[in-house]
C-alpha cells in the first residue's frame, strides 16, 4: 500500500509543479508559488491508470503540498463549503504523509457531488502560515 500511495503522491507533486497537462484541471488554490493545493475526485485505486479505477461518488482527495518545507514540522487544515446545500466540513491539522514530507493528502472527503469552495492553509515550525481559496467539482 505504500508503494501505491507513494506512487499516487509522485505524481500529484508533478501535477503541483506544472507539469503535465492536467496541472490546471485538480488545481484547487496556490498561495505566493510556495503551496499548492489540488481537490481531484476520490478513486478507487490510488495510482490512476493502473488497475480498474472507479470514481467514488461524492467524495474528494484533497492534498496540500509545501515542498519547502518537507525537512521542517509543518501541519494542513482543509475546510470546505457547498455553497447550493450549505453542507461543510473542516479536516486537521494532518501531519505530512511520511514518504512524501511535502505532502499532507485527505482521502475520501465526504463533500457530495457538486462544486464546492475551498480553504487550505499549511501552518509550518514556527508558525508560519500559508492559506489560499479556491474551488472544485466532485461528481
Amino acid at each position: 500500500m505504500i508503494g501505491t500511495t507513494t506512487a499516487a503522491l509522485v505524481g500529484a507533486a508533478g501535477l503541483a509543479a506544472g507539469g503535465g497537462t492536467a496541472a490546471a484541471d485538480p488545481q484547487a488554490c496556490r498561495a505566493d508559488g510556495r503551496m499548492s493545493v489540488m481537490a481531484v475526485q476520490e478513486m478507487t485505486g490510488s495510482v490512476p491508470g493502473h488497475g480498474p479505477d472507479t470514481p467514488v461518488p461524492g467524495k474528494a482527495r484533497i492534498e496540500i503540498s509545501v515542498p519547502e518545507w518537507k525537512q521542517t514540522p509543518w501541519t494542513g487544515t482543509v475546510s470546505w463549503h457547498d455553497p447550493v446545500t450549505g453542507a461543510r466540513g473542516v479536516l486537521g491539522p494532518e501531519r505530512p504523509h511520511p514518504v512524501a514530507p511535502a505532502f499532507t493528502t485527505f482521502y475520501a472527503v465526504p463533500t457530495g457531488p457538486g462544486t464546492k469552495t475551498l480553504t487550505a492553509s499549511a501552518t509550518g515550525h514556527g508558525g508560519e502560515t500559508l492559506t489560499c481559496s479556491g474551488t472544485f467539482t466532485i461528481r
